[in-house]
């Protein structure tokens, strides 16, 4: 039998604000390459139609 997920936790606080300062910011280019190459590498078709 599967084990239960625990709640997420709440952020508060500083913790809060940072992640959201972090995620407000501009990608690097870095990220902007990863994110690219993510993006080809999961297009997975679920149904092949011709």
């Amino acid at each position: 039998m599967a084990t239960p997920i625990a709640p997420t936790p709440l952020l508060e606080g500083e913790s809060a604000e940072q992640l959201e300062k972090y995620m407000k910011r501009p990608m690097t280019k870095k990220e902007k390459e990863i994110r690219e190459r993510a993006r080809k590498t999961r297009d997975v078709p679920m149904f092949k139609i011709e």
